[in-house]
């Protein structure tokens, strides 16, 4: 199975292996099986979801493309003194989503996820279709590509919170890259049902873990700010809700809105 990941030919395995080319298959797809269930994947509920020709409905819109090296800009540890400005310039050219697109994108990202476990949930041990896992397998590559769209639409937002929490003792590189794992992780708990921005969300969650990992900061937030995020989750739906940009052309801190 590592062997055929790696991409060493059927054939191939067949003559080191003095197997059939059934069996190599039988045994690849039980270990393709294997991985996919232990692999842990968690999706926020909707139940437009369950409705009747919800796959037709979500997965026909526009497709989402990203690009390869959206991963080699999240690389925390690639932020280096010497490329800071050059990674500022590539921030600047993935373009802010707007809250219909928005929206659109964690609809199918979070659907996707749902298509998967509910697939995965009848993959039999004896039998494994091979066809079945590749279905799922593609699910997971589109939900990553969806992932890689929102999180490089928002790595300006990142800087810009950094820059925020930045100060004397605090090197704004390593903040960034902090900002970038908060960033992943905010993605995978939105809930784009509630009707907040997704920037609004990110942005607290992004504040929230640089006070806990900055001493000068651990005491900004008071009782109120430290309320738990299912607040803001289950909070109003008002299109009313403040967003980052709000708060960016007010130039007042993320600490002082919240």
């Amino acid at each position: 199975y590592k062997l055929y990941k790696q991409g060493c030919d059927v054939r191939e395995l067949m003559r080191r292996f003095d197997r059939n080319k059934s069996s190599i298959y039988r045994i690849i797809n039980r270990r393709r099986a294997k991985s996919l269930r232990a692999r842990k994947i968690e999706f926020v509920p909707s139940d437009e979801f369950l409705e009747e020709g919800a796959a037709q409905k979500i997965l026909a819109e526009p497709p989402v493309t990203a690009e390869p090296s959206v991963g080699r800009k999240l690389e925390p540890a690639k932020l280096t003194g010497s490329s800071l400005a050059e990674y500022l310039r590539t921030i600047k050219d993935p373009p802010v989503l707007n809250r219909e697109r928005e929206i659109q994108l964690f609809r199918q990202y979070n659907y996707l996820k749902h298509l998967v476990c509910r697939i995965r949930s009848g993959l039999k041990q004896a039998d494994v279709s091979g066809r079945v896992l590749s279905r799922i397998e593609s699910h997971l590559v589109r939900a990553e590509r969806i992932k890689r769209t929102i999180i490089e639409a928002n790595l300006r937002l990142v800087v810009a919170v950094a820059r925020k929490h930045s100060g004397p003792g605090t090197n704004l590189l390593d903040l960034v890259g902090e900002g970038n794992v908060s960033l992943m992780r905010a993605v995978e708990k939105f809930d784009y049902t509630r009707g907040f921005r997704f920037a609004t969300f990110a942005s607290w969650i992004i504040a929230k873990d640089f006070a806990r990992k900055i001493p000068e900061h651990r005491g900004r937030l008071d009782k109120a700010a430290s309320a738990s995020l299912e607040k803001i989750q289950h909070g109003s739906r008002s299109d009313d809700a403040v967003d980052f940009a709000a708060m960016e052309q007010a130039h007042r801190s993320l600490t002082q809105v919240i």
